[in-house]
């Protein structure tokens, strides 16, 4: 029995009774949802506050004790005598971390993300071995006479720099991995809770503002006795309100009444959020071609999406192309970074690189041969196999001739039939397009690459080929900077064998020449041993094993330009040029220093102001009974002068025996050798007169500095005695 609803009459009280019963029925699922709701929103909270939060703490002790270990183990093989930091060490092996593996090893097993328990198990395997590492280091170095046998403290530092540091730093950086990731998974169950709460409260206000709109329209449709469209259309709009998709029979008319076309109007948007959200789904899926048409022209929403569908296309095809570039450039830096003994060979890696990674048919590169001037085939490649071609191209000549001369990317989708095939074990083609780039470094081509391709060839990859190329130039140029200079010394050593081929017969010539190159280098020899005998006044000061400056004297300090202050208690290493205390010739030094040798020689310094001062200076090493190094006692003397005296020496000698070069390459006739000749022993003669006439100048600096060295001697001799009294009692 079929019932028209649109002929049920009922009562107002009974309306008003089934009013009240779905406001109560509302009710009772909005409680039922709020329980839910919270309830999820409580397990989330508790998971976040017993699990995350001291897992973080766990997992940043675990950094702090990887740092820690890594740094005590420098300790222990530097700094013998620092027990506080060996005791530290021996701790974290053997309370600390034993301690907190167990701790890691509990709140993982609450973790809901098995990749991170399995990557935590794998640190702490690690950080195992890390520290049977440094139990090794710290058995070679157990004793005071281990840190002496210089083959256990070089095996110690091996396995320190070999395997401790980049052991440790690599599980450094898994750690700082798995706490950024707790961090996001923390922040999203803060988020999570946030929303929950947030769509609580959303949720209640809108069922709220449901209950009172019902109420309203009931007692409206009652006094309009509209009842059935009006329970309809409330139930759909209901539907809507709560983002789902209501199921409305299409077919249905209501009449031609406000009602009816309301729920006209309902069916069409039913209809257009059904499509609207099969379509944002498919995007959300990276379905980008799924069609959508918007309900007009006006329609914000529909033409909202298109554009963004758009838009994450074209950003999805950027980041794919970037992404291409960015590991092609990492291959071929590769390529770059190994040494060929041939250019050949570097072009042929770099060739056959390149065919594969852009997907092109066949490929050659072509350099310049300077002396011919022209183009022959350095590499060639196709279908994995090389093929070496003997053609020669001038410039201008064909299209690779052409891309030589005008220094620019050539591109071709019509390639003449003659010019090019590529083959292959079914037969061979002409391809579809061809690419002639220049390779171009700082405005000069030293070469062209000629790659073809079956199909066309994208813009970014043409602009990668283009970033290649200039690299591969770039190298290029280098390695035949460094092929020229070789050839040019090879040249430069043939032309030495002929001039002393010619020297005997060239030698009556120069004869005078060679009397004036003789007094002059014996004035400069004079001079030189005169310099070198001006020495400033001593300076001393004292170092701890550790390399920190004890006790400095004011002689000292001026070379320096410091203030007592400013050094004492400071590391020697704020004297030294910037990179020299970890060259390998400090390093010796106290390692000399350690053995209980005595080390003097030139030594470059840096004054406060940050200018260069060179000094001879002696290291002499105190020993305590035990043979240990106790102190260091270190005298200077300052030779700076005498450093910039002597390369301005230098340069005298250079300039006459540049001279004297150029006189014996130009000796092609005696008289004007014999001319030459004179005008050099002028220009000595005056050079002569000038070195005389600062010789006076000279020798009274000489009878000063000779006074203040004796003074100087005098005080060393006290110092040695000192020196050897303390070394006696020790």
């Amino acid at each position: 029995m079929k019932i028209d609803f649109k002929k049920l009459s009922l009562s107002i009280g009974q309306r008003v009774l089934v009013g009240n019963l779905v406001v109560i029925l509302i009710a009772v699922v909005s409680a039922a949802v709020s329980f839910l709701q919270l309830y999820q929103s409580q397990n989330v909270i508790n998971y976040s506050f017993q699990t995350v939060a001291p897992s973080l703490d766990a997992l940043n002790t675990l950094s702090n004790l990887v740092v820690r270990s890594q740094m005590y183990t420098t300790n222990w093989i530097y700094t013998p005598e620092n027990e506080s930091d060996k005791v530290a060490l021996r701790d974290i092996q053997n309370q600390h971390f034993p301690l907190l593996r167990t701790e890691i090893s509990n709140l993982k097993r609450e973790w809901r993300n098995e990749n991170h328990r399995n990557m935590i198990d794998s640190i702490v395997v690690e950080f195992d071995a890390v520290l049977e590492r440094q139990q090794k280091v710290m058995r070679l170095l157990d004793g005071t006479e281990d840190y002496l046998d210089g083959a256990k403290k070089e095996k110690a530092i091996e396995e320190l720099n070999q395997r401790i540091i980049p052991i440790s730093n690599q599980l450094t950086r898994k750690i700082s991995a798995i706490i950024k990731e707790k961090d996001i998974e923390k922040e999203a169950y803060f988020k999570q809770t946030s929303f929950s709460f947030s769509w609580l409260e959303v949720f209640v206000a809108s069922l709220g503002v449901i209950i009172i709109t019902m109420g309203l329209t009931s007692t409206y449709l009652i006094y309009k006795t509209v009842s059935q469209p009006i329970r309809q259309l409330n139930q759909t709009l209901l539907a809507l309100s709560l983002g789902k998709n209501p199921v409305l029979d299409l077919k249905k008319d209501l009449g031609k009444h406000e009602i009816g076309q309301m729920y006209l109007s309902t069916q069409k948007v039913v209809t257009a959020m059904r499509a609207i959200s099969n379509f944002a789904t498919a995007i959300g899926k990276g379905k980008y071609d799924t069609n959508f048409t918007p309900l007009s022209q006006e329609d914000v929403l529909g033409n909202a999406l298109l554009e963004m569908r758009d838009n994450l296309v074209s950003i999805a095809e950027d980041e794919k192309r970037r992404r291409w570039i960015t590991e092609g450039v990492a291959q071929f830096s590769e390529i770059i970074r190994v040494n060929y003994e041939q250019i050949e060979d570097f072009a042929f890696s770099t060739l056959r690189q390149l065919v594969k990674y852009t997907g092109a048919n066949q490929g050659s590169i072509f350099l310049i041969d300077e002396q011919k001037d022209v183009l022959y085939v350095a590499a060639a490649f196709a279908w994995d196999k090389q093929k070496f071609l003997t053609k020669n191209i001038r410039k201008g000549e064909g299209l690779t001739g052409q891309a030589w001369q005008e220094g620019q990317t050539l591109y071709f989708t019509e390639v003449p039939p003659d010019f090019i095939n590529i083959t292959s074990g079914l037969g061979q083609a002409p391809p579809d397009a061809l690419l002639i780039v220049p390779l171009k470094s700082n405005q000069v081509v030293y070469g062209v690459v000629e790659m073809a391709f079956f199909g066309a060839v994208e813009g970014y990859k043409i602009e990668f080929i283009e970033r290649i190329s200039e690299n591969f130039a770039s190298t290029i140029s280098s390695v035949q900077s460094s092929q020229q200079t070789k050839r040019l010394l090879q040249e430069s050593q043939m032309m030495a064998e002929q001039m002393r081929a010619q020297e005997e017969e060239m030698r009556q010539n120069v004869e005078e020449l060679q009397a004036t190159q003789e007094a002059i280098q014996r004035k400069s020899g004079e001079l030189e041993s005169q310099l070198n005998a001006i020495n400033a006044a001593a300076a001393m000061l004292e170092l701890n094993p550790r390399g920190v400056i004890t006790q400095i004297n004011d002689k000292y300090l001026r070379l320096a330009g410091y203030a007592h202050k400013e050094l004492l208690n400071q590391p020697y290493t704020l004297l030294l040029k910037e990179g020299h205390e970890s060259s390998r010739k400090y390093i010796q030094l106290w390692d000399d220093l350690f053995a209980g040798k005595t080390v003097e020689g030139e030594l470059e310094r840096k004054q406060k102001q940050g200018d260069t001062l060179w000094l001879y200076g002696t290291f002499y090493p105190v020993l305590d009974k035990n043979r240990n190094l106790e102190r260091i006692i270190h005298i200077v003397t300052d030779i700076t002068d005498q450093k910039k005296q002597a390369e301005k020496l230098e340069v005298v000698r250079l300039e006459q025996e540049a001279m004297i070069e150029q006189m014996q390459m130009q000796g092609e006739v005696v008289l004007q050798a014999q001319q030459e000749a004179k005008k050099q022993q002028e220009e000595a003669e005056k050079l002569n007169k000038k070195l005389t006439s600062n010789e006076a100048v000279l020798k009274k600096a000489l009878e000063k500095s000779k006074k203040e060295k004796d003074a100087w001697r005098n005080r060393e001799a006290e110092l040695l005695d000192t020196i050897e009294k303390l070394q006696a009692k020790t």
